[in-house]
């Protein structure tokens, strides 16, 4: 099962994307840090180089979900060569196979569950110029909520996405993600 939301923000982005020319601009750094792997630790799933650098514990959180979203928190344009060369809508292409890649390795761990994966871009609305693309996912657990429901609250770009890898076919791979979110913008 995958569900896909977005504010209205983060639509007119999917608009504007050209999928024809989708290039995954993504550095060697972010598929080190998908080969590091994975911990699971205290019921949540934690990127192990994150969880390595998180001077914070479970603990410190009100809940499991705040606790996983600060660790699995990663800033793209850490992982793209940002440029005024590049549109945002590009920007925006690289982030959503950012999320695919990851969803592809979590699907082959064995801690099935339902996730939430969210991307959110924060840009100056004169000029469009990215100020902070991150990428997040957590467990969705009953009682706990990182968002609002309503994402057209936001001010930034919002995509989220509920995947339950129980579901989901050990042959899944990143395009066949990428082809879920494509449908959404014809």
């Amino acid at each position: 099962m995958i569900t896909i939301n977005s504010n209205q923000l983060m639509k007119k982005l999917l608009f504007k994307a050209d999928w024809t020319t989708m290039k995954f601009c993504l550095s060697n750094s972010f598929f080190s840090l998908l080969e590091k792997g994975f911990i699971y630790k205290d019921g949540c799933l934690l990127l192990l180089e994150n969880f390595h650098k998180a001077k914070v514990l479970n603990g410190d959180f009100v809940d499991r979900t705040g606790y996983e979203c600060f660790v699995n928190k990663i800033h793209v344009e850490d992982y793209i060569p940002i440029s005024n060369t590049i549109p945002i809508e590009q920007i925006y292409l690289c982030g959503l196979f950012f999320l695919s890649k990851t969803v592809e390795k979590i699907n082959l761990l064995s801690f099935k569950g339902l996730y939430r994966f969210i991307l959110s871009i924060d840009q100056d609305e004169e000029d469009s110029t990215l100020n902070s693309y991150v990428f997040r996912f957590h467990t969705l657990r009953q009682g706990e909520e990182y968002l609002e429901e309503n994402l057209d609250l936001y001010e930034s770009s919002i995509l989220v996405m509920d995947i339950d890898t129980n579901q989901l076919n050990k042959n899944f791979s990143s395009k066949d993600l990428l082809r879920s979110i494509e449908d959404l913008h014809l």
